[in-house]
């Protein structure tokens, strides 16, 4: 495409269906990063693959960047390709029609002035993109869901710039990255560390954490008039607090329609919540007769809408200052494992000596009631993880519950389960995988050689005759069990023995449609001695981990002929 026509045609959509707020930036930086199958000088033979780009507008009177003198790239191999990475200096207005392209009709973007031949205005291959929010509505990050800022989870967007900025996003909305073989990079991306690393260095985005930007662009719009908002207090001699709120505006800018909200709150309760206009200083100012225990606000414009929420957290009134010196250190010689050829493994152990302590600050004058209350409270709180993610502890002789309590999650199945337990036996199909309700539900087993060795506490019929005889008693019983249960149950039931050093494995899981819990004991001790069972939050690398070991076991059947007819693995202990 001609590019005055392009750049024409950019000037078009934007004085037309452009909102007025942009009509403030003149300058713009795109940052793009994409992957070429091979080396950008052969990037004409196939179309290139957006991996993301960002379009950050920039304010009145910043200086405008240059271009570097050329891409940044990173070479992945010759079958997963490179990754470029490129910054891009636009007019404003050209910039917005380039974010605001049809999905169909993108290319690489087009700089104010020297493009370069090979990569700028090339072919790209994007996907279908939806807005979030709705365009034109530009978002704030927030920096947690909840205004008093209760939990300790991540925010839910990627961007910390520390300028007051709104943003708008166009991102992936069938769930796909491109197309399929662009999708298929996308996971060969997230498990390259080097390239995401590459990546996060010069996108500024962790792309292991933020997955569903993979593909998508962002519009980075920042604040004309406000540049940073800072929040502080100041203690007074008679034991009374200031609370000031300090608006910074941009060089040149003054200070006109703006409010901020100031929220305060202590222990667990709304105390103020009040408008208060800023002034042409950005000062504002809150007495309090007595200390403030914690406050957040709400900045905003009186046409440009909400500009930054901070959520109410509490002010740091002491500090421990602890200086430390190495008297030795030690470089210590261990055994990586027990085996008798253990490879030796190395460390270093530093020993520390106090140099000097300081404490800085004087801590609030807590009555007995009011820390009371804070430890209840953070009790409460850490009650409530436990109970989202079901920790629940077993002690002796609460083997009822125990079996009871992984009954009830079996009985929630519908699509899978998945028991991977070392000494899973006989007793275990009766004693639960009966509570199943629903025939489509696919049921798997782990279990390894080890549950069919000879054991003491073994009933007394078990142990007749010869140990290779024993251990076909306990398989006879097995298979028995399965028959039984096969009998009442028309699920697909499929068991896999683990053998040998590298398919042996030691914690305990159970699966129900893809939720995941971690045993601290096998399903046969359970409730027997004590014992903590927990739902793991984040169970996708597990699952795919506990693959691995299904992939490296063996079918019972399989297990079963070995044994029966004498002959076994190599590599089985």
């Amino acid at each position: 495409m001609d590019r005055d026509k392009e750049v024409s045609q950019q000037a078009d959509y934007f004085n037309s269906e452009g909102p007025e707020i942009f009509s403030q930036f003149k300058w713009a930086v795109v940052r793009i990063a994409v992957h070429a199958p091979y080396q950008l000088r052969n990037s004409d033979q196939a179309p290139l693959a957006l991996i993301y780009a960002s379009v950050s507008l920039l304010p009145p009177g910043r200086q405008r960047p240059l271009r570097p003198a050329k891409p940044f790239h990173k070479h992945l191999g010759q079958e997963r390709g490179t990754l470029w990475v490129d910054r891009i200096v636009m007019e404003a207005e050209q910039a917005l029609a380039w974010y605001r392209s049809p999905s169909q009709e993108f290319r690489t973007p087009l700089p104010h002035e020297n493009p370069r031949k090979r990569s700028d205005g090339q072919s790209l291959s994007v996907g279908d993109l939806a807005d979030f929010p709705s365009w034109p509505v530009l978002g704030v990050p927030m920096q947690s869901e909840s205004l008093t800022d209760r939990e300790e989870e991540g925010p839910s967007i990627p961007f910390g710039a520390t300028d007051i900025a709104r943003y708008h996003r166009r991102l992936s909305g069938d769930g796909k990255w491109v197309d399929s073989a662009a999708e298929s990079l996308g996971r060969v991306l997230l498990q390259s560390d080097e390239g995401l690393r590459f990546l996060e260095r010069h996108i500024y985005i962790d792309f292991g954490e933020y997955p569903e930007y993979l593909g998508g662009i962002t519009l980075v719009v920042p604040d004309q008039t406000v540049q940073t908002v800072r929040q502080f207090v100041e203690p007074k001699a008679d034991n009374s607090e200031s609370l000031l709120v300090q608006v910074v505006p941009r060089p040149g800018q003054a200070l006109q329609g703006l409010y901020v909200t100031i929220l305060e709150g202590e222990n667990g309760m709304l105390t103020s919540f009040m408008n208060h206009k800023v002034p042409e200083d950005g000062i504002v100012e809150v007495r309090r007769s007595s200390p403030i225990q914690s406050s957040g606000l709400v900045l905003s414009h009186q046409e440009r809408g909400v500009l930054l929420q901070v959520p109410m957290r509490t002010f740091i009134r002491q500090m421990n200052l602890r200086v430390e010196v190495s008297e030795e250190v030690r470089h210590i010689e261990a055994p990586d494992t027990d085996a008798k050829r253990s490879t030796i493994g190395q460390y270093t152990s530093t020993r520390m000596t106090q140099a000097s302590s300081q404490t800085l600050g004087a801590r609030r004058n807590t009555q007995i009631a009011l820390q009371r209350i804070i430890e209840a409270q953070t009790d409460r709180l850490l009650r409530s993880k436990a109970r989202r993610y079901e920790q629940t502890w077993f002690n002796v002789a609460q083997r009822k519950e125990a079996l009871d309590s992984i009954r009830e999650k079996i009985k929630g199945a519908r699509r899978d389960l998945l028991i991977v337990d070392p000494y899973f036996g006989a007793n275990q199909i009766s004693q639960l995988l009966f509570a199943l309700q629903c025939d489509e539900v696919t049921v798997t087993i782990l279990t390894s050689s080890e549950a069919f060795k000879i054991d003491k506490k073994t009933s007394e019929s078990l142990l007749v005759g010869p140990p290779e005889q024993q251990v076909q008693n306990r398989l006879q019983l097995f298979r028995s069990a399965l028959v039984r249960f096969e009998s009442h149950h028309k699920n697909k039931i499929n068991v896999h023995v683990a053998q040998g050093d590298t398919g042996l494995f030691h914690d305990r899981f159970l699966a129900v449609d893809g939720r995941v819990w971690i045993l601290g004991s096998s399903l046969n001790m359970l409730g027997v001695r004590p014992t903590l069972m927990m739902r793991v939050p984040h169970s996708k690398q597990i699952l795919q981990d506990l693959q691995v070991l299904l992939d490296k076991a063996i079918p019972l059947q399989e297990f079963e002929s070995s044994k029966m007819s004498g002959t076994e693995r190599s590599d089985e202990i």
